[in-house]
């Protein structure tokens, strides 16, 4: 039997003379940060509300409750104010987007049954999550406070010293860490060959489907998630852990301009998934809309964990 290999609109469907009703979704990193307690969701505040007259939006960071300690003041003495640290910070949201074309032909064709504007918007809404789990993980890179070692595989001594400069740090809880896949194998048989692996508590399937398939689970209090969109630093993976106040982020509602209702396929969590008509190309297409911005709040809150990538 001769296999025929199509192409419309980007995409390659391989359409067999015997077609079975089948279709494989490639490999790929499908986790989600954006859900953990120790993210800020800004848009909570007012980031990305309707009308908000413009695409970028500031919040104050004070030092209140205990940031500063209280003077020695003899009885009767005036006491002389104590002025508040304060910084600005900012978030701006920008657009992100992918459309899907479909040929009428190809659609006709597809054994697999992929090619239906139900099942790409779904795509497109788990895309646009890999998308902003791509923003937040990137991050990383910027933290100021460094541990481990260039060249050298991810284990416990660089977990222990993440936490524990987060510690002498002061930061709140609760803790979150994000290894590249590599790093997180790499520290899994450390952990083993010191017997630390009976400490570790991995997530069951309930825990996962309530913070993303990335959760992999808890050790030493730290949660722990694994993502392939970690950056890398030459042959070097720049991991990170954090407390809550280090990155946030913002998404920005979508009311489509001219938009007709009946052609929106979907729209939850600040995505909309809408379809058109290209009548004279013989096409469809399923065009995913997402609005969202992430900041670095407090550099200190955070952690760089280098190791071989």
């Amino acid at each position: 039997m001769s296999t025929t290999t199509t192409a419309g609109g980007g995409q390659n469907l391989i359409v067999s003379a015997v077609a079975i009703p089948i279709m494989l979704a490639l490999l790929a990193d499908r986790g989600t940060l954006h859900n953990h307690p120790a993210l800020i969701n800004l848009s909570q505040y007012g980031a990305g509300k309707m009308g908000g007259g413009s695409k970028s939006f500031s919040f104050p960071v004070v030092g209140l409750d205990g940031y500063d300690l209280l003077s020695a003041t003899s009885e009767g003495s005036a006491v002389s104010a104590t002025d508040i640290t304060d910084a600005q910070k900012t978030v701006t949201v920008a657009r992100y987007a992918q459309t899907r074309l479909a040929t009428d032909w190809i659609h006709s064709i597809d054994p697999s049954g992929v090619v239906n504007p139900v099942r790409l918007a779904q795509s497109g809404f788990m895309d646009a999550m890999a998308t902003l789990t791509n923003a937040i993980a990137g991050l990383a890179s910027g933290f100021a406070t460094s541990v481990g070692t260039s060249g050298v595989a991810f284990d416990h001594d660089t977990f222990m010293a993440a936490k524990g400069a987060l510690i002498e740090a002061k930061v709140p809880g609760p803790y979150m860490a994000v290894l590249h896949p590599t790093s997180f194998a790499s520290w899994q048989t450390d952990l083993e060959s010191r017997q630390g692996i009976t400490q570790w508590k991995p997530a069951n399937e309930q825990m996962q489907q309530l913070r993303g398939p990335g959760f992999q689970g808890n050790y030493d209090g730290v949660d722990i998630f694994t993502c392939d969109k970690i950056p890398a630093s030459g042959s070097d993976r720049v991991n990170m852990m954090f407390g809550r106040g280090a990155i946030g982020f913002a998404t920005q509602e979508i009311d489509g301009f001219g938009i007709n209702p009946n052609d929106v396929l979907l729209q939850v969590e600040s995505v909309l998934i809408e379809q058109s008509r290209n009548a004279t190309a013989g096409s469809g297409n399923v065009t995913t809309h997402f609005y969202f911005g992430v900041v670095e709040i407090e550099d200190l809150r955070g952690v760089q964990m280098i190791a071989l990538g």
